[in-house]
């Protein structure tokens, strides 16, 4: 398990008003072809890799948490 530490000091939102208006066509398909091109050991890896640390230095995950099912 992860923990999350957060320190806010301003929050902006937007109204909304000037947003556009999307359709959806489809979903995509490059996350799962770049994880099927690494296979179950690549990924594995690839978060052990990642996931020891933040961006910004601090400690993640002690133990490699367990894969992601598709």
């Amino acid at each position: 398990m992860a923990e999350i530490r957060v320190s806010v000091t301003r929050i902006g939102d937007s109204c909304g008003y000037a947003v556009p208006l999307m359709t959806f066509t489809g979903d995509r398909d490059v996350l799962d072809k770049w994880a099927e091109s690494k296979g179950p050991e690549g990924l594995q890896k690839y978060r052990r890799d990642k996931n020891l640390h933040s961006i910004d230095g601090n400690e993640g995950y002690k133990e490699q948490p367990p894969p992601i099912r598709h």
